[in-house]
């Protein structure tokens, strides 16, 4: 989804419902990490700012 382009906020949406309903720590992390490495936003973000990076999402996602 996030290679082909075209994300809209409901297809967003859906996507983070999906990734809440993993109940393991390990693959929705796992999920979370592919995402952040395939966003072009990220590139150039050193391995630190882009783990802050992710947490914000997840983060985000907890308080919806």
């Amino acid at each position: 989804m996030v290679d082909r382009g075209g994300v809209t906020d409901a297809s967003l949406d859906a996507f983070f419902q999906s990734v809440s309903e993993i109940t393991s720590s390990y693959d929705k992390q796992r999920v979370l990490q592919r995402v952040v490495d395939r966003l072009s936003a990220t590139r150039g973000l050193g391995s630190h700012d882009e783990h802050r990076a992710l947490a914000a999402l997840v983060r985000s996602e907890v308080r919806r």
